[in-house]
């Protein structure tokens, strides 16, 4: 609807003028440069502990995956009856090692993209803060 259809429609809005809106002000916070510096120094250098435990128990799984597979061929080697039985179970621990180490690998991999992602988000929204304080604008007020 363009501007002279709107003077001659039928239905109108009626407002008010008494009501008073308040925009809440925010009182600069002035941070110094090299706090500035440090604090994106340490926002970079930023650990996720899943990204650390999800190594761990990678490194852990491959670590008993080696352990069963040694002690398969151990077992394949020997011609003994009791060790024809325990091969199944050697031959499945060794099989879900392996799946638990892939499956870790990929959560730590993937777990540390993200918080790349994230971390370089904060930093670009840092550089962005750091750039608008150092712009002269109409409010700025420099002491």
């Amino acid at each position: 609807m363009g501007p002279s259809e709107e003077a001659h429609s039928s239905e109108r809005v009626h407002y008010s003028r008494s009501g008073t809106i308040t925009i809440p002000q925010e009182e600069p916070m002035l941070v110094n440069p090299t706090d500035w510096r440090r604090i994106r120094r340490n926002v970079e250098e930023l650990g996720e502990p899943l990204t650390e435990k999800a190594t761990t128990w990678a490194a852990t799984a491959l670590g008993a995956m080696i352990a069963c597979a040694l002690g398969l061929v151990s077992l394949l080697i020997t011609e003994d009856e009791l060790a024809a039985a325990v091969i199944v179970g050697f031959a499945l621990a060794t099989g879900f090692s392996l799946i638990f180490a892939v499956c870790f690998f990929l959560v730590g991999r993937t777990e540390k993209r993200r918080q790349r992602v994230s971390v370089d988000a904060v930093c670009d929204d840092m550089d962005d803060v750091a750039g608008a304080q150092d712009a002269p604008g109409p409010s700025a007020t420099r002491g």
